[in-house]
């Protein structure tokens, strides 16, 4: 596979967090949700572009997408499809065609990539590697600027998944989300980004931010202790800092927070997964996530991305 996104290649060095990394002045620093807001928050977050989960045939989701266009004014959109093995290649076509039609359509991932990718290896009618390289080749026939991106999480990095990639398909990324799963490695996040450009060379890195309560979610320790109210704020608040200040020496180019719902999250859907919140937790969990979210607004207003505090949510 030949590659086409030139991404420009910084040096990256963490002492006591502290960054160091080369000017990259075409790079442009950008503000994700993913899922759309109530529109007033989109000017007071910065947003730049949205990622939107459809993972029907391409026709259906394009009118979701034209539906979510409608309503949300940003200028960028990033759509994740699905993975299934046997649709993947002919939607990946379909969705680089559409992409020619409408420029604000910047992007397509798969979510999930490597437990994905994991899945087409343990099928035995599946070339994975070849599969994959299809999808991206998909993409880039119809239109070679719109970019190829995935998912990826912080204790996938030297999982036996990401090694089996052919090296050329890494080199086909052009973007990685990079998520920490669990709230206590979030201060390492410079270091797995380091990894992570390893990996892929050719992509350019967005730090993944959960910015919602994953105390029901995720343990905050080995031994499955849960954080406290306390402990999440003020992990989530070391990480955002981190990212915010990556983002401000362009050693990532965006922060996409996960999930979108601002100013709405009382109605997130997510919260009716006891799994995420459980029932008799779901005001609890309401009002973490509206605390984190005013620590995520605080660390963007101080590093100079956004110039207001956000609407009140209470």
């Amino acid at each position: 596979m030949t590659t086409r996104h030139t991404d420009c290649h910084r040096s990256l060095r963490t002492l006591s967090l502290v960054l160091i990394a080369l000017p990259c002045s075409a790079q442009a620093q950008e503000i994700v949700t993913w899922g759309p807001n109530d529109p007033a928050w989109i000017p007071r977050l910065g947003l730049t572009e949205i990622e939107l989960g459809c993972s029907g045939a391409p026709a259906p989701c394009m009118r979701v997408l034209a539906s979510a266009m409608a309503t949300q004014k940003v200028s960028r959109w990033v759509l994740s499809m699905t993975e299934e093995p046997d649709k993947a290649p002919s939607y990946s076509l379909a969705y680089g065609a559409e992409s020619l039609k409408d420029p604000r359509i910047v992007g397509v991932s798969i979510d999930d990539f490597i437990l994905s990718y994991s899945r087409w290896m343990a099928n035995k009618a599946v070339n994975a590697p070849a599969l994959i390289h299809s999808v991206i080749d998909n993409l880039h026939s119809q239109n070679p600027s719109l970019e190829f991106g995935i998912t990826l999480y912080e204790d996938e990095l030297s999982s036996s998944v990401v090694a089996s990639l052919p090296a050329s398909a890494r080199a086909g990324v052009d973007r990685v989300s990079l998520y920490v799963r669990a709230r206590p490695s979030e201060p390492d996040y410079a270091r797995f980004v380091e990894q992570t450009r390893t990996l892929f060379p050719n992509a350019s890195i967005w730090g993944g931010s959960y910015v919602y309560d994953r105390i029901d979610y995720w343990p905050c320790n080995s031994d499955g202790t849960k954080c406290t109210a306390e402990q999440q704020q003020q992990l989530y608040s070391r990480s955002i800092d981190i990212q915010a200040s990556m983002l401000k020496h362009r050693a990532i180019q965006g922060i996409e927070f996960y999930p979108g719902g601002f100013g709405q999250e009382d109605g997130w859907h997510g919260w009716n997964n006891p799994k995420i919140c459980r029932p008799e937790r779901r005001q609890e969990c309401v009002k973490n996530t509206k605390a984190l979210r005013a620590i995520a607004i605080d660390a963007l207003n101080r590093y100079g991305f956004i110039h207001a505090p956000g609407p009140t949510q209470d």
